[in-house]
């Protein structure tokens, strides 16, 4: 029997300025497979552009949180 990994990024978002021939939200939702960490994070990155966010502001958040991990969970006392 084939097993498949799957993850999914889901956003919804909405516009208080709707037009009567608009919808009222919108979203967006995507579904990977794969089972390995760089495959998860280019997935991820990928869902974030389709949200339209910057791609600097993207890659700034990705390694403040590769940091905040890595002092929270690799490193000796705060020291790498």
């Amino acid at each position: 029997m084939p097993f498949v990994n799957t993850i999914s990024f889901s956003h919804r978002f909405s516009d208080e300025a709707v037009m009567p021939d608009c919808c009222s939200y919108q979203e967006i939702n995507h579904t990977y497979s794969g089972d390995n960490a760089r495959a998860l994070s280019r997935a991820f990155y990928q869902f974030m552009m389709a949200c339209g966010y910057a791609p600097q502001s993207v890659t700034e958040a990705m390694q403040s949180i590769g940091a905040e991990y890595g002092e929270a969970y690799c490193y000796d006392k705060g020291r790498p």
